[in-house]
């Protein structure tokens, strides 16, 4: 009977052992589920970011072309503005000279 009683109280003494081994396990499978969980969430979120990123990258890439056509425009304008102030300077020394030849004229023709 003392052996009995011995073997039982082993026995008892390993069923707790194992219950606690048990609840351990439980706990931790319990973690990893949150883990998994959360590493899901961020492997969502971090796909999200990317989707994002690409797309703020394709609207940089439109908004880079427009603002290079812009500038080349800019520049055409500007090139024609300089072409037509040119001619306009051109232009009014022709006026001048012309104006100073029919003066010239006229003092000639006084002058006879």
């Amino acid at each position: 009977r003392a052996a009995n009683a011995a073997l039982s109280a082993d026995v008892k003494l390993e069923r707790e052992e194992l219950a606690e081994v048990r609840e351990v396990l439980a706990q931790r499978d319990a973690s990893l589920g949150q883990s998994a969980g959360a590493v899901a969430r961020l492997g969502k979120e971090v796909k999200e970011r990317e989707a994002k990123a690409t797309s703020l990258r394709a609207h940089l890439a439109e908004a880079q072309e427009e603002l290079r056509k812009a500038r080349a425009t800019l520049r055409d304008e500007t090139e024609q503005r300089r072409s037509a102030e040119s001619q306009v300077d051109d232009s009014a020394v022709a006026a001048r000279n012309a104006l100073r030849k029919e003066e010239d004229a006229r003092r000639d023709l006084r002058t006879i």
